[in-house]
């Protein structure tokens, strides 16, 4: 086996995984998208748009009605809708959620569930894709990475490093090498 063989195993990759995903849930959790993300990604809309009633969580819903921000109406089809006068910002202010920047959360479900998505290791491929377990969080995220989320198409693109965050990646991976390393030679 060689040193590389020993060093570079399945724990060293999800070591280095898991780092990649720290960076990028901590650049997120700031409101920080990579180039390529709509113009203002980091601000919650303040554009009046149109949802359903039961978008809304009922804590939510409650106090929704009772505001005049919001504008209701029947649908064709009978359903019990909203305009939201003050835009998604106001909805998030209802529910007590922060509304300084986008944290791509509203219950958290979408970015604990970014992470490790598979490892494959084997002779000469070793390799992990980091990305979206639950396939609910695997639409959203191409809508948000790709297509474009809601009305406006706005685009929220996470998953990647940036130059500085290649750099504090690759620093951890040097570090890591070389406490294997160490750890080996004190061993002979």
């Amino acid at each position: 086996m060689s040193l590389a063989n020993e060093i570079v195993d399945d724990v060293f990759m999800l070591r280095a995984g898991k780092k990649a995903v720290f960076i990028i849930r901590r650049r997120t959790n700031k409101g920080w998208f990579l180039p390529g993300s709509s113009r203002n990604a980091n601000q919650y809309s303040e554009k009046p748009f149109a949802l359903p009633v039961g978008a809304a969580n009922q804590m939510t819903q409650r106090k929704i009605m009772d505001s005049d921000n919001y504008h209701k109406f029947t649908s064709k089809s009978g359903n019990l809708w909203l305009v939201a006068k003050k835009g998604y910002k106001d909805i998030r202010t209802l529910a007590g959620k922060q509304t300084d920047h986008v944290t791509m959360q509203w219950s958290g479900r979408y970015m604990r569930d970014f992470g490790i998505y598979r490892t494959v290791i084997g002779a000469g491929s070793s390799h992990l894709e980091i990305g979206w377990k639950n396939p609910e969080n695997q639409r959203l995220a191409t809508f948000h990475e790709v297509m474009g989320a809601g009305k406006s198409k706005r685009l929220h693109k996470i998953l990647g490093l940036l130059k500085k965050e290649e750099e504090e990646l690759q620093e951890f991976i040097a570090r890591q090498v070389m406490k294997m390393l160490n750890a080996k030679w004190a061993k002979k």
